[in-house]
């Protein structure tokens, strides 16, 4: 399991703008996605991080990204 820590510090660091589970795994240099995705669902809501459809602010794409709430 990649470390929350470093997962929900990438997330933080972007606020208020969100970021996609691949841009997760491309810069914290993580394999493969679907681990990182069990991850963020794992802080989402208990941490201020909220998962929702929107535009990665790394890669543009729109698909599900995680933000940290303000």
């Amino acid at each position: 399991m990649p470390s929350l820590d470093n997962i929900r510090a990438l997330i933080s660091r972007l606020q208020p703008e969100a970021i996609c589970d691949q841009c997760v795994v491309e810069r914290l240099g993580l394999a493969p996605d679907v681990v990182v995705e069990r991850a963020v669902r794992q802080l989402s809501g208990t941490c201020g991080i909220e998962r929702r459809r929107g535009t990665c602010a790394l890669c543009e794409s729109e698909k599900i990204v995680s933000r940290q709430k303000s």
